[in-house]
């Protein structure tokens, strides 16, 4: 068995806001702590820096209807799955 730890840090003190322990990959790890992160620290919009890998378009879905901003780098050219991550995903 293996598992996948996640943390979210706020920016501005570095402190762990948020932490996860899961038995899933990274590509549907991010909504549930992003929107955990979001509510601990109380606030009314949230923006996420994530890396490519970490991210599916049902989350970034969700994170709009959250109010929380998500920058992500685009996929490298050719690797994109579209079957989970559409390309009108990128830019928000």
């Amino acid at each position: 068995m293996s598992y996948n730890i996640q943390a979210a840090v706020d920016a501005k003190h570095n402190l762990i806001v948020a932490t996860h322990t899961v038995n899933h990959n990274d590509l549907n790890a991010l909504g549930t702590i992003a929107i955990e992160a979001k509510e601990n620290l109380g606030v009314d919009n949230f923006t996420i820096l994530v890396d490519k890998g970490y991210h599916s378009g049902r989350e970034i879905n969700q994170f709009i209807n959250h109010n929380i901003t998500t920058i992500v780098a685009d996929p490298t050219p050719g690797t994109s799955k579209e079957s989970v991550t559409q390309p009108d995903y990128f830019c928000f």
